[in-house]
């Protein structure tokens, strides 16, 4: 049996333990839970990954990295994140915010060449520097949460705020 199948097999069998009696209850029912290993299959289990967050990514072993995670693990869906710095300002477009995802995606399709991606929004945070989030929003800290950029979601300020540590900023409001 290979690998996949037994932990399948484990994880169902640990969902179907609790078997929707509530504790007081397990005392007075009889609980059976029988388990037929056969060959014939009933389901298929797909599996996905995360590779939104790409920290350790190292092009230097994206080979290993991307056959470990769609070869070995036989990933059939990758979730990958789409970076607000593409885009910060309206129509000045950023391709290189890209190139690493796009590395990611070209040597997973290198693996696995039925493999399906899906994407989700990076916080905006992440496309600024430090120095740019202290320029633009006050402080480092302050920049808004927001997979959105800032000429789609416009910005206001409206008073201050005090962060951790004293430090007084603008407070960001969302239109």
């Amino acid at each position: 049996m290979k690998k996949l199948s037994k932990v399948a097999l484990l994880l169902c069998a640990m969902a179907a333990g609790y078997g929707g009696i509530l504790p007081d209850q397990r005392n007075t029912v009889q609980e059976t839970l029988v388990i037929r290993v056969q060959d014939e299959r009933k389901q298929q289990i797909r599996l996905g990954i995360d590779a939104e967050r790409l920290w350790h990514w190292h092009s230097s072993i994206k080979e290993e990295l991307a056959d470990a995670a769609v070869g070995e693990l036989q990933a059939a869906f990758v979730r990958i994140g789409i970076s607000a710095e593409y885009e910060r300002e309206r129509g000045i477009k950023n391709e290189g915010a890209y190139d690493q995802i796009l590395e990611v995606m070209t040597e997973m399709r290198n693996i696995n060449p039925k493999i399906h991606f899906f994407a989700s929004p990076r916080p905006m945070h992440e496309a600024y520097s430090r120095q740019e989030k202290t320029e633009i929003w006050g402080h480092p800290d302050n920049v808004p949460f927001s997979p959105f950029p800032v000429w789609i979601q416009q910005w206001h300020k409206s008073g201050t705020k005090k962060l951790k540590g004293g430090t007084v900023v603008p407070r960001q409001g969302g239109i």
